[in-house]
């Protein structure tokens, strides 16, 4: 039996103050508490959390919002700002927001509370919106049903997935719902694991002096979006690159950088805990369609020998549909809601189309 807590002078509101390991036990038990055995639940690392978002402490923590009864971390909200551009606008806006209270303490205000802080830094420094996602699932998704009620808030997208699987019996054995662990058995019939390209020529690991054409290419596919974050460049590097965290794949013909694969490793817990990979960014557009095959043919064989048990692609429009397809992705249900979170009342972002926003 959960013994509840009541709102009181010892619950305090500021920066989260713990470490990249605080903030993944804390969020994981309390996620697993809400969701486990019915729904998957991401396990963000302390590696994940350093890349991201503490990186950069203490400016990384103006918007990870944390509550405090006296020394006890027991609720979080965390987010990270950036430049978006909006039907090629910019403006202001940030990208979160791992929401976890202890159980102890639902229903005692915490939540509302740290909102209502983040809100009052989001209006002081100009941020119109914070994105994020829900997870679409027949069980109740608690963030989805706070966010509703207390914030200014759309659903702007529904996200289908791209999911090439790599060892298939993990997957079957991890997956909740029997049927999709059946259909996972089965697929691995006669699929197999990913095999090495036969070539890899115009296909290398990222290094540093590729920034500029990752980013060139980035921003060239991004003025053909709806919706994408317009990176500054020291931000951009750690996205491609942080203690070997991510995975960055680079591709051109010549010595010129012309696309890429960024992705990063994760765990999702089912039935089982498992190994996985989601890519933030896959921009071929300006790639050739043997180069885009030999792009993410390279990436699914470095997944593999990772261990990942799958790898996941956001669906987006002006994907490789045919290279995806090729190289053994299949395009799974509307798995996620890309929902705008603003702290103003009358703030509109309209339907999204196409986004290039990473999944968290």
């Amino acid at each position: 039996m959960i013994q509840r807590f009541q709102t009181g002078p010892m619950i305090d509101i500021r920066s989260f103050e713990g470490t990249p390991a605080d903030a993944s036990a804390f969020i994981f038990g309390v996620w697993r508490r809400a969701y486990g055995g019915r729904a998957p639940i991401a396990v963000w690392t302390p590696e994940f959390f350093e890349w991201t978002l503490m990186s950069r402490v203490p400016q990384g923590t103006e918007y990870m919002m944390a509550a405090y009864d006296g020394p006890t971390l027991v609720g979080t909200v965390f987010a990270e700002a950036f430049t978006y551009r909006l039907r090629g606008a910019p403006f202001k806006g940030a990208g979160g927001s791992w929401l976890a209270v202890d159980p102890r303490y639902l229903g005692a205000g915490v939540a509302k509370s740290m909102w209502a802080e983040m809100r009052r830094r989001y209006l002081r420094d100009g941020i119109r919106s914070m994105f994020g996602f829900t997870y679409i699932t027949k069980h109740a998704d608690l963030g989805q049903k706070f966010w509703s009620r207390n914030a200014n808030t759309e659903v702007v997208s529904r996200v289908p997935c791209w999911v090439r699987v790599i060892d298939h019996a993990a997957t079957a054995a991890w997956e909740p719902e029997r049927p999709l662990a059946l259909l996972s058995s089965a697929i691995g019939l006669f699929q197999g694991k990913p095999r090495d390209p036969a070539s890899r020529d115009g296909v290398r690991p990222y290094v540093s002096a590729d920034l500029a054409g990752c980013l060139r290419a980035l921003r060239a596919e991004g003025a053909r979006a709806d919706l994408f974050i317009d990176y500054e460049d020291e931000r951009f590097a750690t996205q491609l690159d942080y203690k070997g965290y991510p995975k960055t794949v680079v591709a051109g013909q010549g010595s010129a950088v012309e696309g890429f694969i960024n992705y990063f490793p994760i765990a999702s817990l089912g039935r089982t805990e498992m190994p996985t990979g989601i890519v933030d960014y896959l921009v071929v557009s300006e790639l050739p369609y043997e180069l885009q095959v030999r792009l993410l043919a390279t990436a699914l064989a470095q997944a593999r020998d990772q261990g990942l048990a799958y790898l996941m692609v956001p669906h987006r429009s002006g994907l490789p549909i045919r290279a995806l397809l090729k190289t053994g992705f299949n395009l799974v249900p509307p798995q996620f809601r890309l929902i705008s979170m603003s702290p103003e009342d009358d703030f509109a972002i309209g339907r999204v189309r196409r986004s290039l926003v990473p999944l968290r």
